[in-house]
């Protein structure tokens, strides 16, 4: 019995499904003699590594443009910012908008021609 993708074959690389069971034979790896509740294993890619410039890309443009800078799904953006310390990137984001904020109030109104 193996565990297979319904796409194609078995493959390690592209997330295939491989069984992991401490009671499985040597003749017959893929099976389990007993009701463990191991079943498949999903194996595949590591998650994708935090980019350097991901810490000032939040701080300049926000949560809602990072998933088209970097190319990324919203749940690797927010693991992401868990491992940049959360509390750390919205206090300078806060910081960083209020600074903008303060710029465009200072300038004088612009006349239209």
């Amino acid at each position: 019995m193996t565990y297979e993708k319904r796409r194609g074959p078995a493959r390690p690389d592209r997330g295939a499904l491989e069984f992991v069971c401490d009671q499985a034979n040597e003749q017959f790896p893929n099976t389990c003699p007993s009701e463990c509740g191991t079943g498949p294993k999903k194996i595949g890619r590591p998650p994708r590594p935090r980019p350097r410039e991901f810490s000032l890309a939040y701080v300049e443009l926000g949560a809602d443009a990072l998933p088209d800078v970097f190319r990324a799904h919203k749940r690797t953006i927010r693991r992401w910012l868990g491992e940049a310390g959360p509390d750390e990137l919205r206090a300078a984001r806060r910081k960083f908008v209020q600074w903008q904020r303060e710029i465009r109030r200072s300038d004088p109104p612009r006349r239209a021609r």
